[in-house]
């Protein structure tokens, strides 16, 4: 069972031979993969189309569900046992620098070296595909070094942010 986070609502899923279960009910619809991140939804009442605009590993995306905008979160069973053991999974504090999700425009830029920041403060906004980004810090810690300023052009994986 898959637990499916999708704008502060919680979903359990549970995908087996006879189809797809969300919360105990037999959900009526098929997925068709129409590009490399573009779906159509397709229920008994309307067709949706789903398109993922960005994918952080290892479980949170953010998609354009019929052109709104939407932050998902997808936990498989370890995930969920960590949860509630409370454990975190490891890794987080050592990630050293943020890089670019896509190809985009920076609009602005929020922190400089010596800043301190927690997690999930907003560093940078990321124009990218006509849409705002806030891209937010993975960890807590101390800024060395912001590789960008407001107004330069970025292409993905391109270093950012250096904690």
């Amino acid at each position: 069972m898959y637990v499916v986070n999708l704008n502060k609502r919680s979903y359990k899923v549970e995908l087996v031979d006879s189809g797809c279960w969300i919360n105990g009910k037999k959900a009526g619809y098929e997925f068709k993969k129409t590009g490399s991140r573009t779906y159509l939804i397709i229920t008994r009442r309307k067709v949706y189309t789903l398109e993922i605009i960005s994918h952080e590993l290892p479980s949170k995306l953010v998609v354009k569900l019929d052109h709104k905008l939407c932050e998902m979160e997808i936990k498989g069973e370890q995930e969920q046992l960590m949860e509630k053991l409370g454990l975190e999974k490891p890794g987080g504090e050592n990630i050293r620098e943020v890089r670019a999700p896509m190809p985009g425009l920076i609009l602005d830029v929020k922190v400089k070296a010596g800043d301190k920041v927690k997690k999930n403060d907003v560093l940078l906004v990321l124009e990218a595909m006509k849409m705002e980004n806030a891209l937010k810090s993975p960890r807590s810690g101390i800024i060395q070094k912001v590789n960008v300023s407001q107004g330069n052009g970025v292409e993905k994986n391109q270093v950012l942010v250096q904690f």
